[in-house]
Parts: structure tokens; C-alpha cells; sequence
């Protein structure tokens, strides 16, 4: 199950920086959707942090609160680095709470932010409905019990805390406009190019963004290592006598089109990931898992106290009986 067990190994860092796309959008913001989309065939970049990949792993939990309350640049992108290196692209949280420190850690990585066709009310409504129960008393008190869920209860109230350090205002719709402010801000200080993506642009903007952010190098190892020039004589480039300028616009401009061709599948659906019935299922575990470990300690108390009765019990009347 997404969110309560993980398939890949929690500890990637060992295999170094690998992370080529930067998800900056919300949670509750096709994340999971955009996730989808990069792990496919048809652009490859797996895996892609999530925090599905954050959730079932107390290690993990514990890292990024840890990089919450670091102050200082370095240390903070240390640990981020224990966090997100062996990933290739990341959406969702914790990507999109460290996106200013992933933009200084991967100055190469293209940043992409996914927003709702339906804007900040409907995706208030759907963090209300998915995630803000998480943050509640009634939450912590249920799970009290359980390590993973006291580390998610810190981790989003927490974060709950430094929304309006961060954002200029408290929990609210009004996140979702100032976070977009806040990624745009931060890109521009970078001059780091935004692209600005909901799910109903499909495929097209998407892939060719990517595909306009690749270098040479990383193109020829996705392309099989084959050059250019095989494609440009033969869509008719006149002559290798030509201008050597001319010929290498005609060679970058033919890369080009054959990455759109390549990475824009023309039959393919896009693939819509829906989570709202995935976090609903979720928290009905997340709750049944809470009660269960609270019947589990009563259970254990009753029966050592009627053992120990039992016990002082006969201890009493053998004395007595002495």
C-alpha cells in the first residue's frame, strides 16, 4: 500500500547526486500524477522522490526534521543530500519545502511547478480532506503509540509553525498562490528557467522542457550514443562542405527535434494518478493501526494486573497459611 509500505531501499545516497528534475508544486497538487510522468518509459527518470518513498521509513522521517531545524546552509544540505541523492526527480514533500536548497544542491536540474487546474479552494478542500488531519491532536493522541506516526505528527506540525515565517501567512488557502510567488522568486534569483505545469497540459510542454534542459552529453547516453549527423544528412543537409556553423545549427536544431520526437509519445495517455481514495484508505489504516496498539497496551496492562493479583494473592494466603 502507497504511503504505509516502500519498495525501494531507503538509503540511495551511496550511489551520489543523480537528480535531474525539480518538482516544486504542493502536495495535493498532481504530484503524484507529475511523478507518473517522469518514472515512465518515455522519459526515464526513475526513481522519483515522493513522499510515499518518506512515510513508511522512520529513518527517513527523522532526516527530514532534522533538516528542518537546521540553521545552517551546509549542514542542512548535508543531510539533504542523505535524503535525495540516488533519486533522479522529485515532487511532492519533502521536495517541495527544501526546493530553494535542491536548486543551490543541483544547479542543473529544471524546476517544474505543478499547479491545480482549480485553484487554491479546491486544493485547500483537498489537503483538509488528505493531509491536515495529520496535524491534529485528536491524530497524535490515536497513534501516540505508533514511532512512525508520532514522526509524522511532528513532521507536519512543524512544518504547520513555519508557514508564515515562510510564506507571510498561516495555514490557508493562501498558501497555495504564495508558495508559487515564493518558487518563481527563488528561481529568478537563480536564473534558474520555471516552467509552470498543470496536469490538462499533458505531455507536450512537459517533455519538451526536458528535453530543451538536456546538455549534449546527456543526450547522446539517452539517445544509444548515436550522433546527430546521421539524421541531418538525412533530412538533406546540403554538403559536408558547408559552413561549419551552419552545420552544427542544423545538428543542435535536429538533437532538438529528435529529443521532442522521442520524448513526446504520440498515442500515450498521460498518467493521471487520483490519491484521493489512496489517503483515505490510509488514514482509515493509520487509524485502525492507532486504535489497535492503544487495545494492544490495555490488554497487556489488564492481564499483568490480574496476574500480579493472582500472585499476590496466593503469596497472601500462603503466608497466612504459614
Amino acid at each position: 500500500m502507497r504511503f504505509i509500505t516502500d519498495n525501494i531501499i531507503p538509503d540511495r545516497s551511496a550511489l551520489g547526486p543523480r537528480m535531474r528534475v525539480l518538482g516544486a508544486g504542493l502536495p495535493r497538487c498532481a504530484t503524484s500524477s507529475l511523478q507518473a510522468a517522469l518514472e515512465s518509459p518515455h522519459l526515464g527518470y526513475t526513481p522519483c522522490m515522493h513522499m510515499a518513498h518518506v512515510a513508511p521509513h522512520p529513518e527517513r522521517c527523522e532526516l527530514v526534521l532534522e533538516a528542518i531545524h537546521e540553521t545552517d546552509t551546509q549542514r542542512r544540505h548535508k543531510i539533504l543530500h542523505r535524503l535525495f541523492d540516488g533519486y533522479e526527480a522529485t515532487t511532492d514533500f519533502p521536495g517541495f519545502w527544501f526546493i530553494d536548497d535542491l536548486m543551490d544542491m543541483y544547479p542543473d536540474a529544471p524546476v517544474i511547478l505543478n499547479r491545480r487546474s482549480d485553484g487554491c479552494q479546491a486544493w485547500w478542500a483537498s489537503m483538509e480532506s488528505a493531509i491536515n488531519f495529520y496535524s491534529t491532536r485528536c491524530y497524535y493522541l490515536l497513534c501516540l503509540l505508533v514511532r512512525i506516526d508520532r514522526l509524522h505528527y511532528r513532521i507536519h506540525t512543524v512544518m504547520r509553525d513555519r508557514w508564515p515565517a515562510r510564506y507571510g501567512c498561516d495555514m490557508s488557502p493562501g498558501i497555495y498562490d504564495a508558495h508559487a510567488r515564493f518558487v518563481a522568486r527563488e528561481c529568478a534569483k537563480r536564473g534558474r528557467p520555471l516552467l509552470v505545469w498543470e496536469t490538462k497540459d499533458g505531455w507536450e510542454p512537459l517533455c519538451q522542457f526536458l528535453s530543451d534542459s538536456r546538455d549534449d552529453e546527456e543526450d547522446d547516453e539517452y539517445d544509444g550514443g548515436h550522433d546527430a549527423e546521421e539524421e541531418v544528412q538525412k533530412e538533406g543537409a546540403e554538403g559536408a562542405e558547408g559552413v561549419e556553423g551552419a552545420n552544427g545549427a542544423k545538428r543542435e536544431d535536429t538533437r532538438r527535434r529528435r529529443r521532442r520526437r522521442r520524448l513526446v509519445p504520440p498515442d500515450q495517455a498521460f498518467p493521471w494518478v487520483n490519491d484521493a481514495a489512496t489517503m483515505k484508505t490510509v488514514k482509515r489504516i493509520v487509524v485502525a493501526r492507532g486504535v489497535l496498539s492503544w487495545v494492544a497496551l490495555l490488554a497487556g496492562l489488564f492481564a499483568a494486573w490480574r496476574y500480579v493479583g493472582t500472585w499476590l494473592g496466593g503469596a497472601a494466603m500462603a503466608a497466612m497459611a504459614s
